[in-house]
């Protein structure tokens, strides 16, 4: 099931339309084509329309989300949508996934070229890793739209030769409030084993007038509908949609695309037509996507029918494709220099991203697209200087040799390099010894007097951390004296902070400082406790004594007071019965009709 620009008022509507089209049919999952809620900044719009989806009976559906302009409104990040539609953490912009033989690439709504761009050069890479039977886009922007004023041309601009190269067979989109779907397209003109993009109109209220671009080549155009949704079915050789008006069961579209099998065909590239080694297959290059040999007998590889060139997995194994899109075989360990740049491929034929060590040298190679950096290049906050064979440049321009011991040398100053090739940060521990490195570009702390997080603290001239005596502190964690106080570090090297348990004693470390308490009748929060000279817990200055627990009667009303002592507050579930507890006196509600946040 596909939905989208939801944006509506009518929630009980909402709800009963979901139940109406789940009724008819069992659905695997559902995608949600962006702008479900009107402004995301308003609660609300999410209350009520999450409230609804988990009443109309299809809250046990998977829902694969898009993030609409609207998701945008009131949150210019995006952030409180993607946190609650549970996005993948590590990108905003676009993230995948498959379910059974379908490949779903995700790009959320977006205004920057950069940022679109980003996001397509990640889809022709991740989409060559699917062995999915079918690819599917799923954009908020429509590529072919109907809305000339609804800032699609970007996506027109730029969306089309990306889906291509990445194998996709549709794109579905929103954000016009009307349907239409285009021919199969290759290169924006119609051709059998093209691209279908459709623009999947709505099933909230809000519409607009489409207009018809001929230059788009669309099959059909609808925006007379009340609400409508669309639905997908798959097999190996067929993917069939089929649109219809909500309520009536109407339907206004439905289209087909198929193929045979050709698993077991192995073709000859000859010209514009794929011909099978026995001669009994002939079909047109075009639309075409798998590994063919060609008439002199290199082996390429088509997507939609354009030669392949760059790494390409193909079942499991990795292999590289020249300018000219023959094969060079199998990858092995070294750089490879493709057309966007240089990469290196390890042992085990992956492709290196960060910071690495090859050969006794420094490199960096990017963490998106893994091409190695040349020239003065930001890595994070930091400008960098690399050599035209990407080898790490000191300040007098050499190439940095660094020691057995991952200490580095740069420009801004020294930073330190682990063996998986990733720059530390913050409080580290190596060979025995404490050093500090800025959480923002890496670089170690050394010298007098220098603050970390609010407190001074005395380095040597490498970077050890010292004591009053000013000798080096060698612990690898632990209770550590410094001018402030004690504090504790981890073994991972933090500082730690509040409530701690350590060797089955409780301290307590400043959240400011982490300096631990010790002494009698200190304040922690809104109660005082007695500590130990040594910072170990003795207990509650004068706690409350609870002589009785559960429902009691006070002037003020009923409240509830939990075996600990803790008076509840707000709603609870107390013996499979739901109560709520004023926020401020935590007295019980009754009677009808009560006032409760912005709800009765």
């Amino acid at each position: 099931m596909i939905i989208g620009d939801i944006q509506t008022e009518d929630y009980e509507g909402f709800r009963n339309d979901l139940a109406g089209i789940s009724n008819n049919i069992d659905y695997d999952f559902s995608v949600q084509i962006g702008d479900l809620v009107d402004d995301a900044g308003t609660y609300s719009n999410w209350h009520e329309i999450l409230t609804a989806i988990e009443e109309s009976g299809i809250s046990h559906l998977d829902m694969i989300q898009v993030l609409g302009n609207h998701e945008y409104y009131g949150d210019v990040s995006g952030e409180k949508a993607a946190e609650i539609f549970n996005f993948p953490s590590e990108s905003l912009d676009y993230y995948s996934v498959e379910y059974q033989n379908v490949y779903f690439g995700v790009i959320n709504y977006t205004m920057s070229r950069s940022r679109l761009l980003e996001a397509l050069n990640w889809l022709v890479e991740d989409a060559s890793k699917s062995n999915s039977t079918w690819k599917v886009l799923l954009t908020h922007q429509p590529p072919y739209y109907l809305n000339p004023q609804g800032g699609n041309e970007l996506f027109n601009e730029l969306l089309p030769q990306y889906v291509q190269e990445a194998g996709i067979d549709f794109v579905f989109s929103g954000h016009d409030h009307a349907y239409a779907r285009t021919e199969p397209l290759i290169d924006g003109q119609p051709a059998d084993d093209g691209v279908v993009y459709i623009v999947t109109g709505a099933l909230g209220e809000k519409r607009y007038t489409s207009v018809n671009n001929p230059d788009f080549h669309f099959a059909t155009v609808n925006d007379t509908f009340d609400s409508i949704y669309l639905t997908v079915q798959t097999t190996q050789n067929s993917f069939s949609i089929t649109t219809k008006e909500v309520g009536t069961g109407e339907v206004i579209d439905s289209y087909t695309k198929s193929y045979d099998s050709e698993d077991d065909i192995k073709y000859i590239l000859n010209g514009d037509r794929l011909i099978s080694e026995d001669g009994q297959h002939n079909r047109p290059v075009k639309g075409f996507t798998g590994l063919v040999s060609t008439v002199d007998g290199d082996e390429v590889y088509l997507i939609n029918g354009d030669l392949f060139n760059g790494f390409l997995l193909i079942e499991g194994v990795l292999y590289y494709f020249n300018q000219n899109g023959v094969s060079q075989g199998e990858v092995t360990k070294g750089f490879y220099v493709i057309p966007k740049g240089t990469v290196y491929i390890n042992d085990n034929g992956d492709m290196v991203r960060g910071w690495q060590e090859i050969d006794g040298f420094t490199y960096y190679f990017s963490t998106t697209d893994g091409l190695m950096r040349t020239g003065s290049r930001y890595v994070g906050d930091v400008v960098y200087d690399f050599a035209e064979d990407g080898k790490l440049l000191d300040n007098e321009g050499n190439p940095v040799v660094p020691n057995t011991d991952g200490f580095v040398r740069t420009k801004d100053g020294i930073v330190y390099i682990a063996d998986n090739g990733e720059m530390l940060y913050g409080w580290q521990e190596i060979d025995g010894y404490t050093y500090y490195f800025s959480t923002s570009n890496g670089v170690m702390r050394s010298g007098n007097n220098r603050y970390v997080g609010g407190r001074v603290y005395d380095f040597s001239s490498d970077g050890k951390l010292l004591d009053d005596q000013g000798n080096a502190v060698v612990k690898d964690f632990g209770f550590i004296e410094t001018d402030a106080g004690i504090v504790y570090i981890s073994e991972s090297g933090e500082m730690l902070t509040d409530w701690q348990e350590i060797a089955g004693d409780t301290y307590y470390f400043s959240r400011g400082n982490g300096v631990m308490r010790t002494g009698l009748n200190r304040q922690v929060g809104t109660k005082k406790y007695d500590f130990t000279d040594d910072g170990k817990l003795i207990g509650e200055v004068n706690p409350p004594e609870v002589d009785e627990f559960g429902f009691i009667e006070t002037e003020a009303g009923i409240i509830y007071i939990t075996e600990a002592g803790e008076m509840l507050t707000e709603w609870q579930e107390i013996a499979d019965n739901t109560y709520y507890f004023s926020r401020g006196k935590g007295v019980m509600r009754t009677g009808l009709n009560r006032q409760v946040g912005t709800k009765k």
